[in-house]
């Protein structure tokens, strides 16, 4: 019989480790304080990472204590909120901050900077979920029509997102996102060989494209 108090039970290796991780970050930020320029010497990094960690924990044990079926009632409310502020960045509204080319934050007054990037890769995951589970719920025995209704599906959700955090530029977390919603489609049910199809089309088009560019350049430079 599952124990009733189990969902609430710590898994204090895993706090260990985090405090571990924590520790020596904080140490690795002290050591290289010494090595940043001039005016970035007055900046205490180590008192502003432990500030962050310290907002961290505290959004951590919210989103815990919160059941995951209600995170999927609001998902479309978190993911569109995410989406408005990228879009933010994008028209570079007030309060967007652009460091070294890429703007891809928001300077909060007495905080710091804030990357809705950050909170965007969550917000996906949890309305791709649900996208899939109501998908699956509605077309229990699919055909290739209906894989490739949910591919679609999750393409229109996901490529608004990208393209704006591309375009920030942030390629970091545009392959992280990326990777992450491929996982996401090989477990959503879609067959493997409508997938499998549909990459081998991408890679042949990719291959095609680069052998035609690096051998006629001057179709590309007249186009």
């Amino acid at each position: 019989m599952k124990d009733p108090n189990s969902q609430y039970q710590i898994d204090y290796v895993l706090l260990f480790i985090l405090f571990a991780i924590g520790t020596v970050s904080c140490f690795a930020i002290a050591s290289a304080q010494a090595s940043l320029p001039p005016f970035l010497q007055n900046v205490n990094f180590v008192l502003k990472q432990i500030q962050w960690y310290f907002i961290g924990f505290i959004a951590i044990g919210f989103i815990m204590i919160i059941d995951f079926d209600r995170y999927q009632k609001i998902a479309w409310y978190l993911y569109s909120f995410a989406l408005v502020l990228l879009i933010g960045l994008e028209l570079q509204v007030p309060g967007a901050v652009t460091i070294k080319g890429a703007t891809a934050w928001y300077r909060l007054p007495g905080i710091g900077n804030f990357q809705p990037s950050e909170i965007m890769k969550l917000f996906l995951i949890i309305v791709t979920g649900r996208i899939i589970a109501n998908h699956n719920e509605k077309y229990f025995f699919r055909t290739i029509h209906d894989d490739f209704l949910l591919l679609g599906k999750i393409c229109a959700t996901s490529l608004p997102p990208l393209l704006l955090i591309a375009k920030e530029p942030d390629l970091g977390n545009t392959m992280v996102i990326s990777a992450m919603l491929a996982a996401m489609i090989l477990v959503s049910g879609i067959r493997w060989c409508f997938i499998f199809g549909l990459v081998s089309g991408i890679f042949v088009a990719g291959v095609t494209l680069t052998y035609i560019f690096f051998t006629h350049t001057k179709f590309f430079k007249a186009h």
